[in-house]
């Protein structure tokens, strides 16, 4: 394993070095700061702009862990979006289906059900369960005292980026579908 790492890192490192040389794409700021340092016109500039991502990372278990919501939108990619979810003791999500979107559930505490396709799944702590666009499907806490809490991907995005439902009655109240705006 430390070999496959120490390649990886020298690769890293080749790749960044071969970005300083001339032929690199560079940010619009970059860009545009070297233009007006040098005092030239580039609005007919060959180069080109990219805006750099920085993606999204985080100890997905402990956040699952700590949300009290609903439901909260962490991240939003152009193919995929990053949901918390939080159900309370007897809750559950409430049938749905999503004629175009796959979805991918992790449990990180309590104890539910997945129903798809009146096919249930018994899930808990370490679970995971994908839902097949076009499938009905609801997710149910099956306890009476212990919240269930989980993390939800779906592909493509199903609901506005950074959106925070507090509760479920939220979340009836103020629907809202993606609006073709990623995080980055």
């Amino acid at each position: 394993m430390p070999n496959k790492l120490n390649r990886i890192l020298e690769k890293s490192n080749k790749i960044e070095k071969s970005i300083k040389g001339k032929n690199r794409t560079v940010t619009e700021s970059e860009f545009h700061a070297h233009h007006r340092s040098k005092g030239t016109d580039h609005s007919h500039s060959h180069v080109k702009t990219v805006r750099l991502k920085k993606g999204f990372a985080a100890d997905l278990e402990k956040e699952t862990k700590k949300n009290a919501d609903f439901r909260r939108v962490l991240y939003t990619g152009k193919f995929s979006q990053l949901v918390l979810m939080n159900l309370k003791p007897g809750e559950e999500i409430g049938v749905e289906v999503h004629g175009t979107v796959d979805q991918f559930f992790r449990f990180e505490e309590g104890e539910g059900m997945v129903i798809i396709d009146n096919v249930e799944h018994r899930v808990r702590d370490g679970i995971g369960v994908v839902v097949p666009s076009g499938a009905r499907h609801n997710v149910l806490n099956t306890s009476s005292k212990t919240n269930l809490k989980l993390y939800t991907i779906y592909s493509p995005p199903e609901h506005q980026d950074k959106v925070v439902r507090h509760t479920k009655a939220d979340a009836l109240k103020k629907p809202e579908e993606y609006d073709g705006k990623p995080t980055e």
